[in-house]
């Protein structure tokens, strides 16, 4: 079974609960992969061409109750008779997570031999299955216990079905078209926010390779990419917290990336987010996370966002720097669409010096619309075309099947300063 610190599955759901209960008299035992290792066994049968059908799993087994007391679950034992009508009727009304036919499977040990799949690939786990259980445990960790506010946000977030109503605050907006409001309104006030995006798709010519967060850029400043500077601000700040998932995107049901990557918040005010559903990290686990979102294909947005201090109800002190994860499809960014182009440019500032070209290599094959959040482009004359709406994300770069939209940096060498001296006039992070 699957499991680890990002895996949320129903036995997540289930090692959540404060009561549960097992089939009475059951011993059964749990073999466990961790996330890491079913990644390393994906990519060794894709590089060494394995064929065939194999299992993959830890060499141990740990007791199912066990893991149950570890989670602080509280276990009533009830017989198998009585607990599968229970399942079930818990499971239609949606207060438990596993109907009866998982009920029964945990009767029983299921133990499956790794031996073929080592043999063919050379892969062995990292992880047994007690260590893999002990990392889910501790991604579980809080600093601190919710207050009462806290804990109604923390309820809120943890369900897609609950967040969807929330979201409806965005609606407001949509009066961002007038210009008195959108300039006090302090969600759209270019005195409130400035945020950018960060494009993965950026790629410079003279790249040979990315440089490691810890080295200075030297000589190598040409190669620099846009993402660096989130990891500037990670070596900057003090604090670093986590979302445990992406609202946006569990709400949203998002089928194209998975929710399980949610916003980084950096300063003083990311202590107050709600515990329960967030989390404090070290630098290095913050930097893991910036990379993972990337690794999707997540485009990144930082900076001061307002209406992040409003959905968390915290105080707007200027110590809440948002860092983002953005998919074209569930984003509350795309919100900000209904603002003039104009406006936007001193609210959501585009990259300093980037230019986004769409070539002759362009079919107005249409991609390229489905995948912009502020719905800037249009087909004009046989060939796509940016209004003054693009932030310049660069996802119609990544995504145009015809390689036929460019993105091109003016200041190479000195862009990631602008930014971050700009950012910082707004929100401290140190």
């Amino acid at each position: 079974m699957l499991c680890g610190p990002n895996i949320r599955s129903m036995f997540s759901k289930l090692w959540s609960m404060k009561i549960s209960a097992l089939p009475m008299g059951s011993n059964a035992y749990l073999q466990l992969i961790h996330e890491e290792d079913l990644g390393d066994a994906l990519y060794l049968s894709y590089l060494k061409e394995v064929p065939g059908i194999f299992n993959v799993a830890a060499d141990d087994a740990v007791p199912t109750k066990w893991c149950y007391r570890q989670a602080g679950v509280f276990v009533i034992p009830l017989p198998i008779f009585l607990l599968k009508p229970l399942a079930d009727i818990g499971f239609k009304l949606k207060l438990f997570p596993a109907g009866s036919g998982w009920v029964s499977l945990l009767q029983y040990t299921m133990f499956t031999l790794t031996n073929k799949f080592k043999k063919a690939s050379g892969w062995h786990p990292k992880y047994t299955s007690k260590e893999t259980f002990e990392t889910y445990l501790a991604s579980r960790i809080r600093d601190a216990k919710d207050n009462f506010i806290q804990s109604i946000l923390s309820w809120v977030f943890v369900s897609g079905a609950r967040i969807r109503p929330t979201l409806s605050v965005l609606q407001i907006f949509k009066l961002g078209k007038i210009k008195a409001f959108r300039n006090i309104q302090p969600w759209m006030s270019p005195k409130k926010n400035s945020m950018t995006y960060l494009p993965i798709s950026y790629k410079p010519e003279t790249t040979t390779r990315k440089i490691p967060v810890e080295e200075s850029a030297g000589e190598s400043a040409s190669e620099i990419l846009p993402p660096r500077i989130v990891h500037d601000f990670i070596e900057k700040a003090e604090y670093h917290v986590i979302m445990d998932h992406c609202g946006c995107r569990l709400s949203g049901e998002c089928e194209h990336f998975t929710a399980d990557i949610g916003c980084l918040f950096m300063g003083e005010t990311a202590l107050n987010l709600p515990h329960g559903v967030s989390r404090r990290v070290t630098k290095e686990q913050a930097h893991k996370h910036v990379e993972r979102a990337i690794g999707v294909g997540l485009v990144p947005v930082v900076g001061k966002i307002r209406v992040d201090n409003f959905i968390f109800l915290t105080p707007d002190k200027n110590r809440l720097l948002s860092v983002c994860f953005c998919c074209h499809c569930c984003c509350m960014m795309g919100a900000f669409k209904h603002l003039p182009g104009d406006h936007l440019d001193n609210v959501m500032t585009p990259l300093e010096g980037v230019h986004i070209e769409v070539t002759d290599d362009c079919n107005a094959c249409g991609t390229c619309l489905e995948t912009c959040i502020f719905e800037d482009i249009i087909i004009e004359i046989g060939k796509s075309r940016h209004s003054n709406k693009c932030r310049a994300c660069g996802r119609c770069v990544t995504y145009c099947p015809q390689d036929a939209v460019k993105i091109t940096i003016e200041n190479p060498t000195t862009f990631t300063e602008i930014v971050k001296q700009r950012i910082e006039s707004y929100v401290k992070v140190a």
